[in-house]
């Protein structure tokens, strides 16, 4: 069972504003959902200190991420097969990261084994 599950209405609107608009302005967000104007920046306030809210956000958040993960890879993939581009080898260095392998020391450790034959 998903956080957003035992959310009202008007609390899965306000999360999905925020999550839309990138959490900027939590009264807009607020106003978005749907609550009442007199008290928008104090229900906006509440809103983002209650637990269920802030998980509801981070759940959003995640899911929204992996939405972008394929086209994240593809942007990657392209830099890395267009060695002209100015962020080639700063692909191939964050892409190494995430692999857990420094490219720094592979090359270091070609030289040296050239070096011995």
């Amino acid at each position: 069972m998903s956080t957003s599950d035992q959310l009202t209405d008007k609390q899965k609107a306000f999360v999905g504003a925020f999550v839309a608009r990138g959490g900027v302005n939590h009264a807009e967000c607020a106003r978005l959902a749907g609550y009442a104007e007199s008290d928008i920046r104090n229900t906006a306030y509440r809103l983002m200190r209650d637990p269920k809210i802030l998980q509801a956000i981070r759940e959003e958040c995640e899911n929204a991420d992996r939405g972008l993960l394929p086209l994240a890879r593809a942007a990657l993939q392209r830099l890395i097969e267009n060695p002209a581009h100015k962020d080639h080898f700063a692909a191939i260095k964050f892409l190494c990261g995430c692999l857990g392998v420094s490219p720094s020391y592979q090359i270091r450790e070609q030289a040296n084994s050239r070096a011995y034959r």
